[in-house]
């Protein structure tokens, strides 16, 4: 099971680390919620699963949060710019 979720960790921090660069998991994301989107405006989709998928955004969207006091110091940001300089993103299992 951890061979499955370190990708996923790895690329958490990489977006963290650097939020402009162009990540498949971001365009994912966003292709996930806008389907999340379409489904509610449709009401094909169950209620209950739309609304643990919008608290699952929340959170996603609340993580960036988590580095501010590494960002806050220096060792943090050249820590961070070295990781996202030699890291490249890793292809996430989905299933």
């Amino acid at each position: 099971m951890a061979h499955r979720y370190l990708p996923y960790i790895q690329n958490q921090v990489l977006e963290l680390a650097d939020p402009s660069r162009v990540l498949t998991r971001k365009e994912n994301r966003e292709e996930f919620e806008s389907s999340m989107d379409l489904a509610a405006k449709s009401g094909s989709c169950d209620q209950n699963e739309l609304q643990r998928n919008r608290i699952f955004v929340e959170l996603q969207n609340m993580i960036p949060v988590t580095l501010n006091l590494t960002l806050s110091e220096v060792p943090g940001k050249n820590a961070l710019a070295r990781y996202a300089n030699v890291t490249e993103e890793e292809v996430e299992i989905s299933k």
